[in-house]
């Protein structure tokens, strides 16, 4: 796919954004580490063909996000973003009570956010958007 002529770029910044972190440091998100040494070798491929329009050393896990909780808080909730222990521990119990057998997940395309490739899956069972929707009643 090719930008059209009017379409607004805007540049990344390398930093750590501060003003959205306010002064918590433990995130927390739900997801499924990669690896596999033939998709590793796979992933790393792509990275090396598109390195020149990455952020460079932004070396992350290979993995697949399955739900993002926020700043993890050991007490008062304060903002809206924040996570807490309690909500960890009921999603721990809706994902038991799933009781998942291995499921198969295909990889279709390349795509991006501003800051970071990503390949696109199918989930033919739907496996991963039943575990979202547990995930999403905490």
């Amino acid at each position: 796919m090719l930008l059209q002529t009017d379409t607004q770029l805007i540049a990344t910044a390398i930093r750590d954004y501060p003003e959205w972190h306010k002064g918590r440091s433990d995130y927390g998100l739900w997801y499924i580490e990669i690896d596999q040494p033939e998709l590793i070798q796979y992933l790393d491929e792509i990275q090396a063909q598109f390195s020149d329009l990455l952020l460079p050393a932004q070396q992350r896990q290979y993995h697949i996000t399955l739900f993002v909780c926020g700043f993890l808080q050991p007490t008062v909730k304060q903002y809206d973003d924040d996570f807490q222990i309690q909500q960890l521990q009921q999603q721990i119990k809706l994902i038991e009570a799933l009781q998942l057998k291995p499921f198969e997940l295909e990889i279709t395309q390349i795509d991006s956010f501003s800051s970071a490739l990503f390949l696109q899956i199918q989930d033919r069972q739907g496996v991963l958007a039943q575990i979202r929707q547990q995930f999403a009643h905490i």
